[in-house]
C-alpha cells in the first residue's frame, strides 16, 4: 500500500510535466524539423538535405530519451486497464494471482522429455569414466509458485515433475529444488522466492541454494565443505529499495503492477576471500576479495530501471567459461558446473567450498564458441560435475542440453 500511494501521487503531479514538458517540447522539435525537409526538398539543395538529416536524427535521439517514461506510462494505463497479458517482443507477460509477472510454458511430449534425460545421463557417464561424481540441480520456475489467470494455461509444473521423475527413471542423481523449496512453507508463494518484475530469484534464495547444494554434495559423496559460509549471519546484507526492474519489467513498465521495482539485496562475506577469477575466452583475470572479482557493482551504484541490470552484478552475468580458484582453499575440491543464469546468484557463494570452480554455460546466445564437455572433463579431472538448470527447456540443436 505505500508503494501504491507514493506512485499514485507521483503520477498525478507528474502527468502536466510530462504532457506538457516533453510531447509539446517533442512536438515543436519535429514540427521544426520537417520545415527543414520540405525546404530541403523543394530545392534539392545538399546542404539544406543533410540538415534536413541531422534534425531527424536529433529528433529522433530525443525522442528516445523518453522511452522510460513512456513505457511507464503505458504500464500505468495497463494497470488501469485492468490488462493481463502483454505480448512484447518474444515473450508473453502475464499478471498472476499474486500481482507478479511470469512466462507460461507449452507442454513437453514423452520423446523430447526423453531425449532429454538421455543427453543428461551420458554427461553423467562421461563424468563417472573421468572419476568425477556427478549431481542435477532441478531449479523450479517462478510460474510453479503462483497462478496464472483462468484463460491461459502453464504446464510448466506438469513439465517438471516428469522430467524429475524420467530422470529418477534412469537413476540420474537430482537434487530437486523444487520439493525442498515448497516442503519449507506450506504456504510458498513465488514472491517468497523470486522477483516480482523479474524471472530469476533473490539473491537471498540464490545463497540457500549454494548451501543446499553443499549440504547436497556432503551427503551424497562426502564433500567437505565450511558450514560458517553457508550460515547468512556471517555476511553483511545491504538493501537497495526499489532499484531492480527485471526482465519482465522492461518489457511491460514499472507500474505493471502498483508495487513497481523490486529491491535487490547485496550478499557480501564479512570474512576474508582471496579469488581469481579468469575469464579465459576473452584473456581476463582479476585477483582479490569476493567484492573486487565476483560482483560488478557498475550495476548497482545507480538506479536506472532499463539501463542496468542488478541481478547481474552477480559473476559479472553470463560467460561461456568462468573460472574461480580459491586462494584460501588449495585443499579443497575442483567442480565443473554447466548453468544457465539462475547459477548467478549461486556460483560466488559457492566457490567459497571449492579449491576452483569452473563455470560454464553452453546457452546458444552466449559469446564464444561452444564447448564439447567431453573434452573439457577428460581435460580438467575434476571431482565433481554439476549440471544447474532451471525449468525444461528445449532440446533443439544448439540448447542448452547440446553438451558435446
Amino acid at each position: 500500500m505505500r508503494k501504491f500511494n507514493a506512485n499514485s501521487i507521483l503520477f498525478v503531479f507528474a502527468m502536466a510535466i510530462i504532457f506538457s514538458g516533453i510531447f509539446g517540447k517533442c512536438i515543436i522539435r519535429v514540427a521544426a524539423d520537417t520545415v527543414h525537409i520540405i525546404s530541403a526538398m523543394a530545392c534539392f539543395d545538399v546542404e539544406r538535405v543533410e540538415l534536413a538529416k541531422n534534425s531527424i536524427d536529433n529528433a529522433s535521439s530525443e525522442l528516445l530519451s523518453y522511452h522510460d517514461t513512456m513505457m511507464d506510462i503505458d504500464s500505468i494505463r495497463n494497470n488501469v486497464l485492468g490488462t493481463r497479458v502483454v505480448y512484447k517482443d518474444d515473450t508473453t507477460v502475464i499478471k498472476s494471482e499474486t500481482d507478479s509477472l511470469i512466462e507460461v510454458r507449452l507442454k513437453k511430449d514423452d520423446e523430447e522429455i526423453g531425449e532429454t534425460v538421455s543427453r543428461v545421463k551420458e554427461l553423467e557417464d562421461i563424468a563417472e569414466e573421468n572419476g568425477a561424481h556427478f549431481l542435477y540441480c532441478a531449479v523450479p520456475t517462478k510460474s510453479m509458485f503462483t497462478t496464472a489467470p483462468g484463460n491461459i494455461t502453464d504446464f510448466s509444473a506438469e513439465n517438471y515433475k516428469q522430467f524429475i521423475s524420467s530422470l529418477n527413471d534412469a537413476n540420474v542423481p537430482v537434487l530437486d529444488f523444487y520439493s525442498m523449496m515448497s516442503n519449507s512453507n506450506n504456504n510458498v508463494i513465488d514472491t517468497d522466492y523470486y522477483y516480482r518484475t523479474d524471472h530469476h530469484w533473490k539473491v537471498e534464495c540464490g545463497f540457500q541454494a549454494a548451501g543446499i547444494l553443499c549440504e547436497e554434495l556432503s551427503n551424497r559423496y562426502g564433500f567437505s565443505y565450511n558450514k560458517l559460509y553457508t550460515d547468512i549471519k556471517n555476511y553483511n546484507i545491504t538493501t537497495f529499495y526499489d532499484w531492480f526492474l527485471g526482465s519482465y519489467g522492461k518489457k511491460v513498465g514499472t507500474f505493471f503492477t502498483w508495487y513497481g521495482a523490486d529491491d535487490f539485496s547485496l550478499v557480501t562475506p564479512n570474512f576474508s576471500t582471496n579469488l581469481v577469477v579468469e575469464d579465459p575466452l576473452n584473456n581476463q583475470k582479476q585477483e582479490g576479495s569476493f567484492e573486487e572479482t565476483l560482483l560488478c557493482l557498475e550495476d548497482i551504484e545507480k538506479r536506472d530501471y532499463y539501463g542496468k541490470n542488478p541481478y547481474g552484478a552477480y559473476s559479472g552475468g553470463d560467460y561461456r567459461l568462468q573460472i574461480v580458484k580459491n586462494n584460501l582453499n588449495p585443499e579443497g575440491k575442483k567442480i565443473i558446473i554447466i548453468r544457465d543464469s539462475f547459477a548467478c546468484v549461486v556460483t560466488p557463494f559457492l566457490s567459497l567450498q571449492t579449491k576452483e570452480l569452473h563455470i560454464c554455460d553452453m546457452r546458444d546466445f552466449i559469446p564464444g564458441e561452444k564447448m564439447n564437455m567431453a573434452d573439457y572433463i577428460c581435460e580438467q579431472k575434476p571431482d565433481y560435475v554439476i549440471v544447474f538448470f532451471s525449468g525444461v527447456n528445449g532440446i533443439e540443436k544448439g540448447g542448452r542440453y547440446d553438451f558435446f
